[in-house]
């Protein structure tokens, strides 16, 4: 007997009811990602909507916004959000505002649209990793960067092991340099990034011994090319300055976070390929994606790119390409965005391995992957915890962030720029799209999965009285709730209860498919059980809590009949993705 739809051949008929205490969820999407984005029957253009209301209040008030950021309107920015499922919502679901400075500038554009070429600084990491794993996937994660940058290697083989003052370089791995956890400075010194030097203080003055800047053992070997001259410390120099700082932690011991482990990174990729990062780029990545207003040279045809106040290093290539000096626009971003959730370039199962989180921080509600800030958002109408996978940049005049949600096969890019530092400018952004819209994007899952699943699945098998009901109430709890489960005439929640196993089921999608989303056949979920006499958690330890609540991720497939799970329920689905029985 195979516990499943299909096996009792349901019909389906329209049902809802009310039901109690929800069953924890498993992680991950709470109902299959919606597909609709952008129509009236959308909940989601109204949020966005009211996100555009609340920007252009702020761009209007002098009030510090978040009571972070004062004079709001001063700020050129482009934001927009994207859907693997609704190609509409690329165009749809945009807002730009373009500042006094912008419109008035003669030298780049004068007006912020969805084509509007930023420096998206850190972000360009995410296309570090991504170009990495096309070219040479995530098997050569576990390897040393010695392997494959020579200087280091035969560094490592010269050098005294001195673990206070010197790296071990045979310890670093490219997984680790990616994730940041190979405990590596973060930078080389430049002479703008050494502060005391680059600000020509009186280091005595300070309480610092005195530097002699003419003595090349005294300073980093990088520190005579300065940005200002619009010059870039690469090649020996570059790896000399690298072997020269101390580092941090050990590898594997706390993520730090480090500009210099993505160039690294990037070095390693071009002694592997063969090719420069930039033809890399070109060939594997931008062209591919028709990404036409992404590179490392954004501003050779200033009529798109956004200079704020004139900005003189918008356009300076320096050695931090492979972690910080990529331009983009929220269109660009969008195809991108799309193409990793989308797995257009990668496997879908390197895809899966990418975004996970490989360390958390000290804050409960971030992880680390590789690169992403991986944000735990709670739902608000269901509590669901929704993993975001973020990655912000910072620099200066330019900030940027690119947030992908898995579980709704969607995400949002922002780009800002302004005189003043815009990174606050652009976390408020940020907290707009995640506190409004994010919520509807889950809010259109929920009503799609009722429309498409909710309703009562009666056999049609003459003489066999097997029904099941699912309802979808979002107050209740996340997922396909089974209000009602009659097998061969017999109330399977009776039998449960009285098997001390649960009272309450909730359906979760997995990704199990016997055909693409647009593609008639079987799509097959998973129950979490919950029983409402121990539901309650309030006032526990962190370990009975878990005890109490079910443990669900070591729950699933606990229970089977004939070797079938009694949690596994597959769904024959149409052409629309609608439940046929």
């Amino acid at each position: 007997m195979h516990l499943s739809l299909p096996c009792f051949g349901f019909a389906l008929l329209n049902a809802i009811t009310t039901v109690a205490i929800a069953p924890a969820p498993l992680l991950g999407p709470a109902y299959p990602p919606p597909t609709d984005l952008t129509t009236t029957s959308s909940v989601v253009p109204k949020a966005w909507a009211e996100v555009a209301n609340t920007l252009t209040s702020w761009t209007a008030s002098k009030d510090p916004v978040e009571g972070q950021v004062p004079d709001f309107g001063s700020y050129t920015f482009s934001v927009g959000a994207f859907s693997m499922y609704d190609p509409g919502a690329t165009e749809m679901l945009q807002y730009h505002h373009t500042a006094p400075d912008v419109k008035n500038s003669t030298t780049g554009a004068t007006e912020a649209d969805g084509d509007s070429v930023y420096r998206i600084e850190s972000v360009s990491k995410v296309f570090t990793v991504y170009l990495t794993l096309i070219k040479i996937g995530s098997v050569y994660w576990d390897r040393s960067i010695t392997e494959f940058i020579p200087y280091l290697a035969d560094f490592a083989k010269k050098t005294t092991p001195d673990p206070l003052n010197v790296v071990d370089w045979t310890d670093v791995t490219l997984g680790a340099l990616a994730g940041h956890l190979a405990g590596v400075p973060r930078d080389i010194s430049i002479a703008s990034d050494d502060v005391l030097l680059s600000q020509g203080l009186d280091v005595s003055a300070e309480g610092l011994p005195p530097l002699n800047v003419s003595d090349p053992s005294s300073i980093d070997p990088c520190f005579r090319y300065d940005n200002a001259t619009n010059t870039s410390c690469m090649g020996t120099p570059y790896l000399e300055a690298v072997t020269k700082r101390p580092p941090i932690f050990l590898p594997w011991s706390t993520p730090i976070y480090s500009n210099l482990a993505y160039n690294l990174l990037s070095l390693a990729l071009t002694n592997i390929t063969n090719q420069t990062f930039a033809a890399a780029l070109q060939k594997d990545m931008l062209d591919p994606l028709s990404l036409t207003s992404t590179g490392l040279s954004g501003t050779k045809n200033l009529s798109h790119v956004i200079i704020p106040g004139g900005l003189s290093d918008a356009s300076i290539d320096t050695t931090d390409y492979a972690s910080g000096e990529l331009y983009s626009s929220v269109n660009d971003l969008a195809k991108f965005g799309i193409a990793i959730l989308n797995s257009t370039l990668l496997p879908a199962e390197e895809t899966r391995k990418w975004l996970k989180p490989i360390t958390h921080t000290s804050s409960l509600d971030l992880s680390v992957g590789r690169p992403w800030e991986i944000y735990r958002i709670t739902q608000p109408v269901t509590g669901r915890t929704n993993d975001l996978y973020a990655k912000d940049g910072a620099g200066t005049g330019y900030s940027s962030f690119l947030i992908l949600s898995p579980d709704h096969g969607a995400g949002f890019s922002i780009l800002i720029s302004g005189v003043q530092d815009p990174s606050k400018a652009c976390s408020a952004v940020a907290d707009a799209l995640t506190s409004i819209v994010l919520p509807a994007f889950e809010a259109q899952a929920a009503t799609e999965a009722s429309q498409h699943f909710a309703g009562t699945y009666i056999s049609r098998t003459p003489g066999l009285n097997s029904s099941i009901e699912l309802v979808v109430n979002a107050s209740y709890g996340p997922g396909l709730v089974l209000n009602s489960w009659v097998s061969n005439g017999t109330d399977m929640f009776s039998w449960l209860i009285a098997a001390g196993i649960t009272d309450e089921l909730s359906l979760f999608p997995t990704d199990l498919r016997s055909a693409p989303a647009d593609k008639v056949g079987q799509w097959a979920f998973r129950a979490t059980y919950g029983n409402s006499s121990l539901m309650s958690t309030e006032g526990l330890g962190p370990f009975m809590k878990q005890t109490v609540g079910a443990e669900i991720f070591q729950a699933v497939d606990s229970y089977f009949y004939g070797g079938v799970s009694l949690d596994l329920f597959v769904v024959d689905v149409d052409g629309n993705g609608s439940a046929t029985s």
